[in-house]
This record gives C-alpha cells, structure tokens and sequence, in this order.
C-alpha cells in the first residue's frame, strides 16, 4: 500500500509525462518539460486537449492579470516568465510574483 506522499509523487509524475506528451505533439512548447520526465505510454487525446486547455487558460489569467496590474498592452510569455514592457520600462517577473 502506498503512503500518501508517494502517492502524492506518482500523481505528480503521471501529470508531467502527459504534459510532456502534449508538449511533444504540438500543443504548446516548453524547453524544460524533457528534462523533468521520461517518455511514456501514448495518452488519450482527451488527456492531451485537457491539459492543453487549462495550459492556455492559466496562461491567459495570468497575462490579464499582469496587463491590468502593470497596464501594459503587451506581455510575452517565455515558459511561465513574463517580460512586461511599457513605454517607459521593462519589467520581468516570474509566476511566483503573481501570486
């Protein structure tokens, strides 16, 4: 019987090979996704869409959130850092300054 950290683990694990599957059939890129899992059994492609889903819908919350807090038109994303630029200035900042 597994405990519920290593169950907690094996979640973590399953979710990032079907993130880097998604990644691997085009859904969206992500440099750093090979280098956190090993390849996998093929997934459903309902797996696939879902992830990609709510990939972009967290991604689009938080370039709203960014260009109302910093009211900036434009912001990029490079893997989950965000380069703001304004007129005057460039910002960067992280996920974890989202929150």
């Amino acid at each position: 019987m597994q405990s519920s950290q290593e169950a907690v683990i094996s979640t973590n694990d399953d979710a990032t090979q079907c993130k880097r599957q998604a990644v691997a059939l085009g859904y969206w890129q992500d440099p750093y996704i090979n280098q956190m899992s090993k390849p996998s059994s093929r997934r459903a492609p309902e797996i696939n869409r879902g992830y990609y889903a709510r990939t972009f819908a967290v991604r689009r919350l938080v370039q709203n959130y960014i260009q109302v807090r910093y009211r900036v038109e434009k912001v990029a994303l490079i893997t989950w850092q965000y380069v703001i630029r304004s007129s005057s200035n460039t910002f960067r900042c992280t996920a974890n300054d989202v929150r």
